[in-house]
């Protein structure tokens, strides 16, 4: 059998992007918890800490009604009970585990921890290897999320969390800057209680930031230590047709690369390359490259 969206559930633990576009193209997503304020959710959590204290109670039971055949579950916030629930209820579905971020770089189950009946992926091929676990090679975008392009008025947007890299970046504007390379760098804090630096800049939606995109000639993804997969900035450049420049030096391992619309950089680049590399025209992308960085791509690759 294979999957269609009436036999398909899809588990994520967030009412942000990746939720919101998945319901909007009509798959089946839902929260594995039930929803509240935030002292409920600090009430969950010391539940789940405590043995003894019960936790189906804190489950969201809203697709139990559906006669599911596969499961994609995003890793955040996900625990080894609630996927052993999701296997009792269900004994003859494929449950699939998504990590959405690095391994270690997030409060999540570590590969080990995980039931052997499950199927464990990464987007990231470092993480494959290290862990032994599988590789999705789609990071899948929303067609409905594409705004159609503008008079560019800025060469070079990013936009972010720190993460570390925020000092970097400013350096990297200003020198930019100085070469005439228009640049929109939104950098913001780590999050609520972390360190304020003098150039974050506040959060925006992400409708802003699709407005952004559609107004800018090339995109800037900046990856971290040791990460090598796809990510939603560069699933940005392929859908809106507009140009990549990341400091992901593996991207060329990957089917979307293509030297016309994606520009390696590192500390060695001369940035009057760069700058020649945006004056050229961007290449089209092929529909079938784009088909498979979709909900439905991805869904196929895994589940397959």
């Amino acid at each position: 059998m294979n999957w269609t969206k009436k036999n398909t559930v899809l588990i994520q633990a967030t009412t942000g992007v990746t939720y919101q576009g998945c319901k909007k193209e009509g798959f089946q997503a839902f929260h594995p918890y039930k929803q509240g304020g935030t002292l409920l959710r600090i009430v969950r959590e010391i539940c789940f800490r405590i043995p003894f204290l019960p936790k189906t109670c804190w489950y969201n039971k809203e697709f139990l009604n559906i006669e599911a055949k596969y499961f994609l579950i995003w890793d955040p916030l996900i625990t080894r009970h609630y996927i052993e629930w999701i296997h009792k209820k269900y004994p003859d579905a494929q449950i699939n585990f998504k990590y959405a971020n690095m391994v270690g770089n997030a409060r999540h189950l570590l590969p080990a921890q995980i039931p052997k009946y499950v199927r464990v992926w990464t987007y990231d091929s470092y993480d494959s290897e290290k862990y032994g676990i599988n590789l999705y090679k789609s990071h899948m975008y929303f067609p409905s999320d594409v705004k159609p392009l503008k008079e560019p008025v800025c060469d070079i947007f990013f936009v972010g969390r720190d993460k570390g890299r925020g000092d970097w970046l400013v350096e990297l504007e200003k020198k930019l800057n100085q070469i005439g390379i228009i640049t929109n760098f939104i950098i913001t804090a780590n999050g609520k209680f972390s360190e304020r630096k003098p150039y974050y800049k506040e959060e925006i939606d992400y409708s802003a930031v699709t407005d952004c995109l559609s107004e800018s000639r090339a995109v800037l993804n900046v990856v971290m230590e040791n990460q090598r997969g796809i990510t939603v900035r560069d699933a940005e450049a392929l859908f809106f047709g507009i140009k990549l420049i990341t400091t992901n030096k593996y991207i060329k391992d990957w089917e979307l690369y293509d030297p016309n619309n994606i520009f390696v950089l590192d500390n060695e680049t001369d940035l009057q390359t760069l700058k020649e590399f945006l004056n050229k025209p961007v290449h089209k992308t092929d529909k079938i490259l784009l088909d498979k960085h979709t909900v439905a791509g991805m869904i196929d690759e895994i589940t397959n």
